[in-house]
């Protein structure tokens, strides 16, 4: 899963597998996840630019504890799953995929990203810090969640003050969220709105279908456990109309229309997002 260099130091990159009988629920969890969240992204654009995701219990590098980093000469994306049962509050998590990819996408799109001009947005007396890998050890990263104090100053939270590149891949994950207090921040605080339509225009050129409209009418997150627990053969109702995701070979994604139901079946295929109730 790593290259043959990663292992040796000063990177000495290691990782604990999950477990397919211990973390099972996890795993679920997992799947549904990635399900929801790529497909937010044009398929053509993830074949493109996203070969692999792996994810495990723990995964570190230079004797650190990190939650994601990517290869992306390999198009590849390393998470961590935080384990108990669950993954780390849905939310948290499925935006850590989104700040994973930016990264990716970033490194291998460089050309369409000019970092100097991103930083001239900032206040001229703003200093990053020492980068993101420092930022962790120093434990002033990772917990966090966006904050209306962060929007005023330009930054998702304060891990993007880390570095330039953190900081664009944070914001890359609350542009993805769906939350609407985000989108009022950007219409409100100037720097953070530049920052923000920079990002919308790099996507832009990634795929003309991920246009500002598009950003800004996506669903927010849910947390998985607020819904409600199906069992098999449970009539799950859409008065709303849905998506229901199956993961088969290949994967298929069916649409509900509004006052439709779908059949609950096999929990480790079928993934329902936003079910209003049963």
């Amino acid at each position: 899963m790593f290259p043959d260099v990663w292992l040796k130091p000063p990177m000495s990159a290691r990782s604990v597998a999950l477990d397919a009988v211990g973390d099972s629920d996890e795993i679920v969890r997992v799947q549904n996840f990635l399900h929801e969240e790529l497909a937010k992204y044009p398929q053509d654009m993830l074949k493109a630019n996203l070969h692999d995701i792996y994810v495990v219990r723990e995964l570190a590098y230079e004797n650190t504890n990190v939650g994601g980093f990517t290869w992306a000469e390999s198009k590849r994306i390393y998470l961590q799953s935080e384990g108990s049962g669950r993954v780390s509050m849905g939310g948290h998590w499925r935006s850590g995929f989104h700040h994973e990819f930016a990264h990716l996408l970033a490194a291998n799109h460089s050309s369409l990203l000019s970092m100097s001009q991103w930083q001239k947005l900032n206040p001229p007396t703003f200093q990053y810090g020492n980068g993101g890998l420092e930022s962790i050890r120093l434990g002033t990263a990772g917990t966090e969640l966006p904050d209306i104090t962060s929007w005023k100053q330009g930054f998702a939270r304060l891990y993007g003050m880390s570095g330039p590149r953190e900081d664009f891949a944070c914001l890359c994950e609350s542009v993805f969220s769906g939350d609407p207090q985000f989108w009022q921040a950007v219409d409100q605080y100037d720097v953070l709105g530049k920052k923000v339509r920079m990002i919308m225009a790099f996507y832009h050129s990634l795929n003309k279908r991920l246009t500002e409209p598009y950003f800004r009418h996506l669903q927010p997150y849910t947390d998985p456990d607020a819904l409600p627990n199906y069992n098999i053969g449970d009539v799950i109702l859409f008065p709303a109309g849905g998506t229901v995701y199956l993961s088969g070979t290949p994967a298929r994604r069916v649409s509900i229309p509004p006052g439709g139901s779908y059949i609950y079946s096999d929990p480790l295929v079928v993934i329902v997002i936003n079910p209003p109730g049963k």
